[in-house]
């Protein structure tokens, strides 16, 4: 798979170089010929976008050319990330969100799972995440998505939704936390998903 990028700043490709050369082609994107060079880049490939230097132009660019972009598995880098930032680029489809120099094995833990179509975020801003992003819905609608689901899981679910912890989901239903994380991984299976934060984006309504 090749793996595309977005900067003005030369030493951040080759801090990216180091890491994904490893595994991956790195290619690095013109960002003054963007919209043309995108248009020329592999389906299914992964975009990683520095948003400390260009994340006008990329927010431009979804706007602008967001069928072309959809194309592509999108991973947005900060030097400061936050949940709002975060928040922000999930709209435009983002499939990823983290620390320009976070260490190399979370990089890689995150490219490997985006690369087989999952999405990935920092624990430290995972629960708030889903938090903010499902604030204004009090209570997510059932879908017949999960009716694959038993009873129980279904519950854990609609939990993981309104932003609650393994350990308040445990609370509330009555279950060791142990028996949650055993729910959750059997929901992700399921519903073809990896994370909480995928969850609560498929029970959003």
């Amino acid at each position: 798979m090749k793996v595309y990028s977005i900067t003005i700043r030369n030493n951040q490709y080759e801090q990216w170089n180091k890491v994904v050369g490893e595994k991956f082609e790195l290619i690095r994107i013109d960002h003054n010929n963007i919209k043309y060079e995108l248009a020329l880049a592999e389906h299914d490939s992964i975009l990683l976008v520095d948003l400390v230097s260009c994340k006008e132009l990329f927010v431009e660019t979804m706007i602008d050319r967001k069928i072309l972009l959809k194309n592509l598995h999108v991973i947005g880098l900060s030097n400061i990330p936050n949940i709002h930032e975060c928040l922000g680029l999930l709209g435009y489809g983002i499939k990823a969100y983290g620390h320009n120099l976070m260490d190399p094995s979370l990089f890689n833990e995150m490219l490997d799972k985006v690369s087989d179509g999952h999405m990935w975020f920092p624990e430290l801003i995972l629960e708030d995440v889903i938090k903010v992003a499902l604030h204004s819905s009090d209570q997510p609608q059932k879908l017949d998505s999960l009716e694959m689901l038993t009873p129980r899981e279904q519950e854990v679910a609609f939990n993981v939704a309104q932003g609650k912890t393994n350990k308040e989901i445990a609370k509330t239903l009555s279950l060791s936390p142990d028996t949650v994380k055993l729910h959750l991984n059997h929901i992700y299976r399921k519903l073809d998903i990896d994370n909480r934060v995928a969850l609560a984006l498929k029970l959003k309504v």
